[in-house]
């Protein structure tokens, strides 16, 4: 579905959620739901991250850095096969050498968290799944473009050496941290999906889009 609701017809609509390698498709939310609608019909209720999904697919769709978009089959309905292991979370992290995508540019509460649009549309990927060496999570209000201020959660986090500072979109994580005072909340032991998503206003976003600690295994 589009931001509005509406029904479409490439994987694109999950936000560059497909990832599809041997033993692994990964999944983004859309919005706050875990579901994907397609026409009248919902494919798969309840999902949540870390199920095993079957989903099938007709052709690639690549758009720009979002590659890993496909086209959804919608005459078929999706399968849960299963719950991923932590063994198995561990064995899907990417071997990521170097920066996350390209580095240098900042938002004013991020650290290294956007790309522009003309240096986004030639990179290769624009999700990936990490173990950074360091990682906190921040609940802090910032300021808006425009006036105003917005609560947020933030991962601030070490990679491959290098410091970053990236919104939290992940609707589990939200709010349970939300719930929490403002604050610095030290996390061990967390893979980050990591993603670059669609640019807007010659800008493309560095977000976590989950982050996926041991008790959310099961």
């Amino acid at each position: 579905m589009d931001r509005t609701g509406q029904p479409s017809e490439t994987s694109d609509s999950c936000r560059n959620s497909c990832d599809q390698r041997p033993h692994r498709l990964k999944l983004r939310r859309q919005h706050d739901q875990a579901r994907v609608s397609l026409g009248r019909h919902t494919l798969i209720r309840g999902a949540r991250l870390l199920d095993i999904v079957t989903i099938p697919m007709i052709d690639p769709k690549p758009n720009h850095h979002h590659t890993e978009n496909h086209q959804i089959d919608p005459g078929f309905y999706w399968a849960k096969q299963g719950r991923a292991t932590w063994d198995q979370v561990v064995a899907a992290t990417d071997a990521v050498e170097g920066e996350l995508w390209l580095n240098g540019d900042s938002t004013y509460h991020g650290t290294n968290d956007k790309v522009a649009e003309a240096s986004a549309n030639t990179l290769p990927n624009s999700l990936v799944l990490i173990k950074p060496s360091r990682l906190a999570l921040v609940v802090a209000e910032e300021s808006q473009y425009g006036g105003g201020s917005k609560r947020k959660v933030r991962a601030d986090f070490t990679f491959n050496g290098v410091n970053y500072n990236f919104v939290v979109t992940d609707p589990w994580i939200e709010p349970k941290y939300f719930a929490k005072p403002d604050g610095t909340y030290p996390v061990k032991d967390a893979p980050l999906c990591v993603s670059l998503a669609e640019a807007s206003n010659g800008l493309a976003i560095k977000l976590v889009a989950a982050v996926i600690t041991p008790d959310r295994i099961g």
